[in-house]
């Protein structure tokens, strides 16, 4: 039996506090404060998966929780992943 599967999750985020700084042409009204991560995959078998995951897809950028000064961005990221169960 061949299975499809898909996961996402959307994230609002509070408040400015959450935000990444504010690039050069962009104003604080007009920065997204959401963030997506989509995972889909396939079982063509039941012991193999096919999998690609996206993650920040609404942003390039945003910025982690902590103290401003030492917070970090974390960057959009998409990968794949093959896992086979024995």
């Amino acid at each position: 039996m061949r299975s499809r599967s898909r996961a996402s999750g959307l994230r609002s985020c509070c408040g400015p506090e959450c935000r990444a700084p504010v690039k050069p042409n962009q104003t604080e009204s007009n920065q997204m404060d959401g963030e997506l991560d989509l995972r889909l995959a396939w079982r063509p078998i039941p012991k193999l998966e096919f999998a690609i995951v996206g993650q920040n897809l609404v942003q390039d950028h945003h910025a982690e929780f902590g103290a401003l000064a030492g917070r970090q961005e974390i960057e959009r990221s998409v990968y794949g992943k093959i896992t086979y169960w024995w």
